[in-house]
């Protein structure tokens, strides 16, 4: 498993469309928004974001507030999602006519 781990690491960061910075704003922004405090206190994934992205303390939190700001749109816009409620068949009574009216 550790194999397979490491292999996938080395294929996923490699050089490709997307530069380390990028790649590893990313990892970070994802460990963020799933509040992941094991993986962002790690010896490993801050100091990468650090070195890659060229970021201080101060810069590690405006990338977390970046991240902050969007997911909260995406909460706000999934529970503006409406659906109609379904048609509901009302018999109605009125007070002086009987149900057979």
């Amino acid at each position: 498993m550790l194999t397979s781990t490491w292999a996938k690491k080395c294929l996923v960061l490699s050089n490709g469309e997307l530069d380390e910075a990028t790649k590893a704003s990313t990892a970070l922004a994802v460990a963020m928004n799933g509040r992941s405090a094991y993986v962002y206190v790690t010896s490993y994934l801050k100091p990468w974001v650090q070195r890659a992205a060229g970021l201080d303390d101060d810069g590690l939190v405006e990338l977390g507030a970046a991240v902050m700001h969007y997911a909260s749109f995406n909460t706000i816009a999934y529970r503006m999602q409406t659906r109609p409620a379904p048609a509901r068949r009302h018999h109605h009574v009125g007070y002086f006519s009987s149900p057979s009216n």
